[in-house]
């Protein structure tokens, strides 16, 4: 049962083209009015509440819709990773889901998975950015927004 709700939504994540811009800082009136996000499964399904809950809130549409869309996107990604080390023998998950700090452990020692595209502004390829890590690591904590 989780291995085809993953699957599918594995499927969703791919129809989106490219990722709509937040067009907003992210904060907590719009994070709790699309709160749906976490029970939606398909991309179709994400637009049509987002649509039909900026017009209940007199929001404007496409702006709450790219917002909306930019959460379940972000969060769905985040799972589908998560689901990469929980695979492993040595990483047991945080049971409580809803941990704010907590994803899983790793030989015992807690980690909070975070997921990023890779910068724009960063001052390096890509390849360098692979070849040295720890280069785009501080430069990202050193950038971070």
């Amino acid at each position: 049962m989780a291995h085809d709700h993953f699957n599918l939504i594995r499927h969703e994540l791919g129809k989106l083209p490219e990722l709509p811009r937040w067009g907003r800082v992210q904060e907590n009136h719009w994070d709790r009015l699309s709160n749906f996000i976490y029970r939606v499964k398909t991309l179709r399904g994400v637009q049509r509440q987002a649509r039909a809950k900026a017009q209940a809130e007199g929001l404007e549409v496409k702006a709450f819709e790219a917002y909306a869309v930019r959460r379940w996107y972000n969060q769905h990604t985040h799972d589908q990773i998560l689901q990469i080390f929980l695979a492993h023998p040595d990483v047991q998950p945080e049971e409580n889901r809803k941990h704010h700090t907590i994803d899983f452990y790793l030989r015992g020692l807690p980690f909070d998975l975070k997921v990023s595209r890779f910068p724009q502004a960063y001052p390096e390829s890509i390849e360098y950015a692979q070849q040295h890590p720890h280069h785009l690591a501080l430069w990202q904590y050193q950038n971070q927004s």
